[in-house]
Order: structure tokens, then C-alpha cells, then sequence
């Protein structure tokens, strides 16, 4: 069975958030309706040299411009740098056999 990244990622932000994804197809996807509601309005996710961003439907434009800068910013700094003030981080691991 051949497991995406994007698979991968929308398993785990289901469960961790209680939230319903459609499938991963493009670096952008907002939430479905009828799961929670988190109290984020972006989560970012790098992997494998790509970048994608699951938004919350009611994210303006112009939250989503500020958010996006702020979010690449974190994403850029080593993993042993504090990230600013209401923003948290976590790294997941994908064992290949």
C-alpha cells in the first residue's frame, strides 16, 4: 500500500483536530464543513520540499496574506529557534521501509 505525504498529513490533522479535509490535491485546501472548529485559522505544513496550507473557510484574504508571511517565517527557522508568540510547531516523522 503506497501512502502519500498528503494522506499522511490529512490523517493526522483529522485526528489531531477533530476537522474534515477533502483530500490533499493542491497546496491550498480549506476545511469541510461538519467537523470542529479550531481555533486556528491556518495550518502549515512542509514536507518533502513542498509546502501546504489547510485554511479555515473563514480566513479573510487579508488574514490569509498576513498569515501565510508569518507561517513561512517559522517554517524557515531551524527546529531549535523559538517561533514568535501564537505560533506553535511540531515535526512528525514518516518511517520508509
Amino acid at each position: 500500500m503506497v501512502t502519500t505525504h498528503q494522506a499522511l498529513l490529512r490523517l493526522h490533522v483529522e485526528a489531531a483536530w477533530n476537522v474534515r479535509l477533502p483530500p490533499i490535491e493542491q497546496n491550498d485546501v480549506s476545511l469541510l464543513p461538519g467537523g470542529h472548529r479550531p481555533y486556528w485559522k491556518l495550518c502549515a505544513a512542509a514536507m518533502a520540499g513542498d509546502h501546504v496550507h489547510i485554511w479555515r473557510p473563514d480566513a479573510s484574504a487579508s488574514e490569509r496574506e498576513a498569515l501565510l508571511k508569518r507561517a513561512h517565517e517559522a517554517l524557515n527557522l531551524p527546529p531549535t529557534v523559538a517561533a514568535a508568540t501564537g505560533i506553535s510547531r511540531e515535526v512528525a516523522f514518516h518511517q520508509v521501509e
